[in-house]
């Protein structure tokens, strides 16, 4: 396989591992607010991408959760797609 030059620039490599490790961080919170508050919805994609600031007539929260797990179960497949093929 093939390796972008992108792979090879510490700067650009250090900035996606720390975007990752965030995001992880930011995800490990809401899960241990989850389970001092029982309040599933903040575990919602909706909720966690904040479409409630562009969308703000749109109830996120009351959002059925199977909605949430499609919508990230599509992005997955859609970058799965991508990626695929760039091989």
């Amino acid at each position: 396989m093939k390796h972008h030059k992108y792979y090879k620039n510490k700067y650009i490599l250090a900035f996606v591992k720390m975007v990752l490790i965030l995001a992880f961080i930011h995800i490990f919170v809401l899960f241990v607010y989850f389970l001092k508050t029982g309040r599933l919805e903040v575990l919602s994609i909706f909720n966690i991408l904040s479409f409630n600031l562009l969308f703000p007539n749109i109830v996120f929260y009351k959002i059925n959760p199977v909605y949430s797990v499609l919508f990230i179960t599509f992005i997955y497949f859609i970058i799965l797609n991508l990626l695929n093929k760039k091989k």
